[in-house]
């Protein structure tokens, strides 16, 4: 190039070998693959949630049907609660905040009753069988029990 010099270029494959040992120790220690993943589940669990009671999904069901706003308020509320409770969640996993055990472990078992009677609602497309109330209990008592074990391995 005939004398010419070309501007000194950082070294892109040192730059590259770093991000790939990072990626690797990333991916080699499971706890933190499973940290990661407990905290994705909790941020897409809680913005569906919010994002449903944002477009009015709950009026359709007869849970609604002669109840009082106050009655309809209350049910917004406690829902939208749970479910930036779950973002938030999902944040402080990701953060690796030491109160985040309790945290999540004081949610899963508050919220696992609301959960499953809701979940039945809806289901039932209106009021449940006994049978199916109770089934959607047991149900989600097993998946956040499964959850909350997962956060105390992990977190």
């Amino acid at each position: 190039m005939n004398g010419e010099r070309t501007p000194h270029l950082p070294d892109t494959l040192s730059i590259k070998k770093e991000t790939m040992e990072a990626l690797g120790n990333f991916l080699m220690e499971p706890r933190s693959v499973i940290r990661f993943v407990l905290a994705a589940y909790f941020i897409i669990v809680g913005t569906i949630g919010v994002r449903s009671i944002l477009f009015g999904t709950k009026e359709k069901y007869e849970e609604f049907t002669g109840k009082s706003r106050a009655f309809k308020f209350g049910v917004y509320f406690r829902e939208l609660f749970f479910y930036v409770s779950d973002v938030i969640l999902g944040a402080i996993i990701l953060r690796q905040e030491s109160w985040a055990k309790i945290f999540g472990i004081v949610l899963l078992v508050s919220s696992t009753v609301y959960s499953a009677r809701g979940f039945a609602w809806g289901f039932a497309r209106g009021k449940p069988s006994r049978r199916l109330l109770l089934l959607s209990i047991a149900g989600f008592c097993l998946w956040n029990g499964f959850l909350i074990y997962v956060i105390c391995m992990v977190v």
